[in-house]
């Protein structure tokens, strides 16, 4: 089974919301391609690349900025993350 693929996902903002954390929940198989541009925290069971950090929370991809993307990987799921330059 080939898994779905989800190459961006934009966020509309308004103003400012720099504190804002947004919240996305994954029930699936899906590899995902995160943008440099995103602080991003995954948490559940997931395969990330060696330069992301696991923390407490979960997995972050920018350690020193606040994340704006909460992810959260439901159980059963098979969720591969990549940063957005890596290879197809």
């Amino acid at each position: 089974m080939t898994p779905n693929r989800v190459n961006r996902a934009h966020w509309p903002t308004k103003g400012n919301r720099s504190n804002f954390v947004e919240e996305l929940k994954i029930n699936g198989n899906f590899e995902v391609r995160v943008s440099e541009d995103l602080a991003v925290v995954v948490i559940g069971k997931v395969e990330t690349p060696a330069s992301w950090i696991g923390a407490t929370i979960g997995y972050l991809n920018q350690a020193d900025e606040v994340y704006k993307l909460k992810i959260i990987v439901e159980d059963g799921s098979d969720v591969k993350f990549y940063d957005e330059e890596e290879g197809s």
